[in-house]
């Protein structure tokens, strides 16, 4: 990004106190520039057709158009990145907030009530970054644009591999929860395995990832409990501000230990634990994110005999996460997302997928 250009930035929300106080959070960083003010979703379709901007941060509940429906109609006709910036009032905005996701949003953030609000500093601070972060995305249009005539990915040759495996460990950021969509939706319910879920997400959302992923797969989905014992067919989420870790027996444990690369929960964490207690029976899984979080101690994962992988670039909507695990020797196989499912259901045994 040049430093010298600044990040335009449309504010989408009907509230004029939330618009003037997210205005007052985004000039706050000189990078950063608001070019103009939407009350609604149509309102934000017809500004961006006259002075589109690079990021646009979207509320939910709007009259005429909600944000679900402006964040779908966007990104169907001139896709630009978009953070949601949602309060968490009812079950059913947060549902919304996933479905903007599920219609391209890449993130979800809590809207900051006030300078005096203990967290104000806090959740401003990651509107910034994320605005930042989402305007070096360039792949967003592969979300919804897919060319009919496109050459097939060729096949990714599955190893020969005699062990049982035991556990599938996944750590995932920006991005990550379009790319668990797509990865989890083939798994059947009766999956062999039990697999445990780094995603980092705003704190407040965690519980509206799990029901969503719920619903989009034929896996359970859930938010780990601390002392629960992880079982197949079940994909197990860190909790907001709590490391996981997985003991022997498949005993969860969380913990409040300091931040890993000032994240809690961390993939480092998630991996470390995988690799003493589960060595070459597991799978570690690295996705879409910026950073590099997991990444040592996926390489740790690899060094203990497990089969560790890395989303390729193609498709991969923040190729930061796996470009540093690929560069760093810690992923023995780099994946397209396409072929993800297939390659992890026939590496670890499915025999359901195996007879599709």
């Amino acid at each position: 990004m040049n430093p010298n250009r600044k990040i335009k930035v449309l504010i989408v929300d009907d509230s004029k106190v939330s618009r003037e106080l997210m205005h007052f959070i985004i000039t706050a960083d000189p990078q950063l520039e608001v070019i103009g003010y939407a009350e609604s979703g149509e309102s934000a379709l017809t500004q961006i057709q006259q002075n589109p901007p690079d990021v646009i941060t979207m509320d939910i509940v709007m009259p005429r158009m909600d944000g679900f429906e402006a964040t779908r109609r966007i990104m169907q006709r001139k896709p630009i990145p978009i953070v949601i910036v949602s309060s968490i009032v009812k079950k059913d905005d947060v549902a919304n907030s996933f479905k903007s996701i599920e219609a391209g949003a890449l993130a979800i953030l809590p809207k900051p009530v006030s300078p005096a609000d203990p967290k104000f500093t806090e959740n401003a601070n990651a509107i910034r970054e994320t605005v930042k972060r989402v305007s070096e995305v360039r792949l967003i249009t592969r979300l919804h644009t897919v060319s009919a005539a496109a050459p097939p990915t060729p096949n990714i040759p599955l190893p020969t591999l005699s062990r049982k495996f035991e556990a599938v460990a996944i750590g995932a950021s920006l991005g990550g929860p379009q790319a668990l969509q797509k990865l989890l939706l083939p798994f059947p319910e009766d999956y062999p395995l039990p697999i445990y879920l780094v995603q980092h997400i705003a704190p407040g959302f965690v519980q509206g990832l799990a029901e969503w992923l719920g619903s989009c797969t034929r896996l359970e989905v859930k938010v780990a409990k601390n002392g629960e014992t992880g079982k197949r067919g079940t994909v197990y989420i860190a909790p907001d501000s709590h490391h996981m870790q997985i003991l022997k027996g498949h005993v969860i444990k969380l913990t409040d230990d300091l931040p890993d690369h000032g994240l809690r929960p961390s993939a480092g964490h998630l991996f470390r634990s995988i690799a003493k207690n589960f060595g070459p029976n597991a799978v570690g899984i690295i996705l879409t994110g910026m950073g590099r979080d997991g990444v040592d101690d996926l390489l740790l994962m690899k060094q203990s005999g497990a089969y560790t992988i890395a989303q390729s670039e193609e498709g991969c909507l923040m190729y930061g996460m796996p470009r540093e695990a690929i560069l760093n020797g810690a992923a023995v196989q780099a994946v397209p997302l396409d072929q993800m499912s297939k390659f992890i259901l026939e590496l670890t045994g499915d025999k359901l997928w195996q007879k599709r």
